[in-house]
């Protein structure tokens, strides 16, 4: 994998990504995770983060997925990711840690697919190679 492929905003993305999932496995509501509170909604939000995740990962390996909207679909997959987290912050009354996580988590996901649907900024490249020796002396 080359991250030079990657923008900063895919970068960012994808970071939010695997944060979400790995988020879910935290405490959520009491000393619950969200795979012990929900039935459906932590697939969803998986799928979300592990989706966001592998695109990355693709354009990463040089192999650039087909998105219907290119890569503003992340950043709506982010914002729906949003929504929900938010949903259930407003509803419940024991939150966990996990809870907030995953919101800076789907935040991420939002921003850094805003961010690559603009064309973000690539990450500047250091050279390896030494640079050209100095013309001849006149």
């Amino acid at each position: 994998m080359d991250t030079s492929r990657l923008t900063q905003g895919d970068m960012i993305a994808g970071a939010g990504g695997l944060g979400l999932f790995l988020f879910l496995f935290l405490d959520w509501i009491l000393e619950a995770s969200a795979w012990e509170v929900f039935d459906l909604t932590d697939i969803l939000l998986a799928i979300i983060g592990i989706g966001v995740l592998l695109v990355v990962a693709a354009r990463a390996a040089g192999t650039e997925v087909g998105l219907p909207g290119g890569p503003a679909a992340i950043a709506l997959a982010g914002f729906a990711a949003t929504v929900i987290v938010l949903v259930f912050i407003f509803e419940g009354e024991e939150r966990g840690i996990g809870l907030w996580l995953s919101l800076l988590a789907a935040l991420a996901i939002t921003y850094g697919g805003w961010q690559a649907a603009r064309g973000g900024v690539r990450p500047a490249h250091h050279a390896t190679t030494s640079p050209p020796p100095p013309p001849p002396a006149a």
